[in-house]
């Protein structure tokens, strides 16, 4: 037998290894180190045991971060309030991949409630208003009862997956009335964003950005 035939495999499925590990991106211009963001983050998350990380990429601006936990009470909180703002930039988390492999993961997106003000009354409908929704992300949810309470209300709240490499849609111009009517999309807990380039994890005075 071959020296590459020669190996035997791990009595267990690799969730079984990576169930309470995560996997973060760490976007950020500013300096960090390892002591620093485990010490922010153990005052942001209010626990500073019962878990621990390492770093396993770095790269120019991004870092790629395993996390791992003895409570799942508290990996499943830093799960639901995703993403963090974390010294001056963004840290995007999601599970460690069933298949064990880091790469697999998916740190460039993340889930965000939006509002979309000011669509008007007679795009109000569950086709349209998806439609608009579209062009902050793609749609996950959106919560909508009829026509009269959302013009009351002057807004839409959707949830959709959103790109963090690329620049944040600010809203959409639709027709109204023989004119464009602009829809302003407001993000909710979203993470510092450039208003000159339009990218999540560095602010407008930290852009390279010509």
């Amino acid at each position: 037998m071959g020296e590459d035939e020669d190996w035997e495999s791990l009595p267990m499925e690799p969730v079984e290894v990576t169930g309470l590990s995560l996997l973060g991106r760490l976007l950020t211009k500013k300096p960090w180190t390892k002591k620093l963001t485990k010490t922010v983050l153990g005052r942001i998350w209010g626990v500073e045991v019962g878990w621990d990380l390492k770093i396993i990429k770095q790269e120019n601006e991004a870092c790629i971060l395993g996390f791992y936990f003895t409570d799942r009470d508290l990996l499943e909180m830093v799960l639901e309030s995703r993403p963090w703002r974390l010294n001056g930039g963004v840290l995007f988390i999601d599970r460690w991949p069933n298949s064990g492999d880091w790469m697999d993961a998916n740190l460039s997106s993340f889930s965000c409630w939006v509002k979309a003000f000011g669509i008007p009354l007679h795009l109000l409908t569950e086709k349209n208003i998806r439609k608009i929704a579209g062009y902050a992300g793609e749609v996950e949810e959106i919560q909508f009862d009829n026509a009269q309470n959302a013009h009351w209300r002057n807004f839409i709240r959707f949830k959709a997956t959103i790109q963090s490499d690329n620049s944040i849609s600010l809203g959409r111009f639709v027709p109204g009335n023989g004119r464009q009517i602009w829809v302003q999309f407001k993000y909710e807990r979203l993470p510092i964003m450039c208003y000159k380039c339009g990218l999540i994890g560095h602010d407008k005075f930290l852009c390279n950005a010509s």
